[in-house]
């Protein structure tokens, strides 16, 4: 499934398809971009990748309940109702001194882990509100908590903004190619209700937001986000 991101500039493309960690999913997503021949290379690699990371988004989320004191019972029921989607965007090359890619955001999810080819082009926005670029590598992935994550720890957990961006400052290479940047990312979402554990509700730490629909809130924020681009999960259900 095809839907819109908040893309900087005409040379850049990104997909985000749904029930990424399924073969049914991943199936459907590959039929879209080969519909006469399939193709079964793409969706066996992208299945076991999306398998990896959702391994990953699990072991994540057992440390975190863990150091909330939450017993195995939240994160059981955490993990039984996580739905995957995954987004891919390729960005090519700017011009000198312009900038591409998917500009400004923070995600709707609860955690999102991004890969990346060897181009550089993520940066970050700390919690003290300094931006750091992340230096690719084979070796690296980056983990983010979504505003989804930030509502279910009720203000606890940070959830940044960032750029999927490239600029040029310097000229052309001398063969006239610039390296193209690939990025996949999976993101996990809650099928059901979000609201945080009684635990973290406390006269310190008071309700900032009412329940809600992860995934309606993924939906309103795509409907939103072209007339306002600072729509937030504040807007969407903030006490």
């Amino acid at each position: 499934m095809k839907k819109e991101l908040p893309i900087m500039g005409t040379a850049s493309e990104g997909f985000l398809f749904e029930n990424a960690t399924t073969l049914e999913g991943t199936q459907r997503f590959t039929n879209v971009l080969w519909p006469s021949t399939g193709n079964d290379t793409f969706c066996e690699t992208t299945l076991l990748f999306s398998k990896k990371l959702e391994e990953l988004v699990e072991m994540v989320m057992r440390m975190v309940f863990e150091s909330y004191g939450l017993d195995k019972y939240y994160y059981e029921s955490q993990i039984a109702s996580s739905t995957y989607h995954m987004a891919l965007a390729k960005i090519q090359p700017p011009k000198m001194n312009e900038k591409k890619g998917i500009g400004s955001h923070s995600d709707k999810s609860i955690l999102s882990i991004v890969d990346q080819n060897h181009v550089t082009s993520l940066e970050i926005q700390t919690k003290d509100g300094r931006w750091i670029t992340f230096e690719p590598s084979p070796s690296h992935l980056v983990v983010m908590a979504g505003e989804a994550f930030m509502a279910w720890s009720n203000g606890r957990i940070h959830c940044p903004s960032h750029v999927h961006g490239i600029i040029t400052t310097t000229p052309p290479q001398e063969n006239g190619k610039e390296e193209v940047n690939y990025s996949a990312a999976l993101l996990s979402y809650m099928k059901g209700m979000v609201q945080p554990p009684d635990k973290l509700v406390d006269d310190e730490h008071p309700l900032l937001f009412k329940p809600f629909s992860n995934l309606g809130f993924l939906k309103y924020w795509i409907q939103e986000v072209a007339k306002n681009p600072k729509c937030s999960l504040t807007d969407y259900c903030g006490v």
